[in-house]
């Protein structure tokens, strides 16, 4: 249930359980509508861009989805938004057609002159930390832009952190400081409040568009609803490399690489040879395969 202990980088002790925003979402979603039997599936994959899961897009993805937070915005450095809108077509012409959004992550500042993102932090570091001023282009707000085109485009919704909390952090505002957004610039976990700020704007919205649906309308009769894509708003889409192919992709190679680049879009298979044992413990780099 998203309570298991976790070490965290602000209160004590370091190690508690802690509940997560996406949780959080999710209960939100149960207790109030349409009704309290819906699942989570979370597919998320630290630091891989959008166009490195379009080849095996349902490797970890199920089929049958009704809502689809996308974030991408956390690594607008690296990823291509041709590939974005490729994956945002591919999700809404499921056959259960589920209601996608985005919520975006952003970063917040510079180390040293650097655009810091992380770098595997888990305390909140006593360093020098620029907070990105107001209006300041940085890869974030230009990934925010485009987005907002997709969503416009596309009829959908764009949530932002930056759009909620930036006016709080520019004025000095009290639970608005970096630490409490975000102590390493970018994850929300490592901010004293990130996670409720996180959980506030999807619940909020998730009030709005419940206020929005008429009451004579049940699920039933919007999956009956026909979905006509408009025209991509990238030109050339249409006929470009790029798909997102209804794949899921396996590997044979020691287990504890599927956690690196490249491994990651694959499904493990536990293998054997007539010298190796069955490969159900991670292996180690140089083990034979």
């Amino acid at each position: 249930r998203g309570v298991a202990p976790i070490k965290m980088a602000w209160g004590e002790p370091r190690v508690r359980p802690f509940k997560g925003w996406a949780i959080r979402f999710l209960e939100a979603i149960n207790s109030t509508w349409p009704h309290a039997g819906h699942t989570m599936h979370n597919a998320a994959m630290d630091a891989t861009p959008v166009q490195n899961i379009l080849p095996c897009l349902f490797t970890h993805l199920p089929r049958e989805l009704h809502l689809v937070l996308l974030e991408v915005g956390s690594t607008a450095d690296s990823s291509n938004f041709r590939a974005v809108e490729v994956l945002l077509r591919r999700l809404m012409t499921l056959p259960s057609r589920p209601v996608v959004f985005f919520f975006t992550v952003q970063a917040w500042c510079r180390r040293h002159g650097r655009i810091l993102w992380g770098n595997g932090l888990t305390s909140l570091p006593d360093i020098e930390r620029n907070v990105f001023s107001k209006g300041e282009v940085t890869p974030w707000t230009m990934a925010e832009t485009k987005m907002d085109r997709l969503c416009a485009h596309y009829d959908l919704a764009c949530l932002s952190m930056r759009r909620a909390l930036e006016p709080g952090l520019q004025a000095g505002r009290p639970g608005f400081s970096l630490a409490d957004i975000a102590g390493d610039c970018l994850h929300i976990i490592h901010g004293v409040h990130g996670s409720d700020y996180a959980s506030d704007i999807l619940t909020n919205w998730l009030s709005v568009a419940r206020s929005k649906v008429p009451r004579s309308v049940g699920a039933a009769d919007a999956a009956l609803t026909p979905r006509t894509l408009p025209r991509p708003y990238h030109k050339g889409l249409e006929n470009s490399h790029t798909a997102a192919r209804d794949a899921m992709c396996y590997g044979f190679v020691p287990l504890n690489h599927f956690g690196t680049i490249g491994w990651k879009t694959m499904r493990p298979l536990t293998w054997s040879t007539a010298t190796c044992a069955l490969a159900v413990t991670p292996a180690s780099p140089d083990a034979p395969f």
